[in-house]
């Protein structure tokens, strides 16, 4: 991703990591389950959790939108079964036509979504 949010992981004694600003929480040694990110306003790979923060603060941004409402839509996004690159590929574009949501592919990794 091009902008980085650098703050620094948040693990719960648990071993939950909490993203500070997306909510996000997986549990490890489960590997980031990486993908492709196409928008206008952030486009790349994503890698990790810090990696999807930013992602999110950077559309709060742009957007003018607050916390929730564009997680919600981030996570609507579609995938892009013709792309070329060797993850899979989420996005807004017309070539993001496919069944599967990011935010469905992120839960079927064991990410799961809290929006309070």
């Amino acid at each position: 991703m091009g902008r980085r949010n650098r703050r620094k992981d948040k693990w719960d004694e648990g071993g939950h990591w909490e993203g500070h600003a997306v909510g996000m929480v997986y549990t490890p040694p489960a590997s980031f389950p990486v993908f492709w990110f196409e928008g206008n306003q952030a486009w790349g790979e994503v890698r990790s959790p810090e990696d999807v923060d930013a992602l999110v603060q950077t559309h709060v941004r742009a957007w003018g939108e607050d916390r929730r409402f564009v997680i919600k839509r981030l996570m609507q996004a579609r995938i892009n079964d013709n792309s070329s690159h060797e993850v899979p590929d989420f996005g807004f574009y017309a070539e993001h036509r496919g069944h599967e949501t990011l935010g469905a592919y992120l839960e079927r990794h064991g990410i799961r979504w809290s929006l309070h």
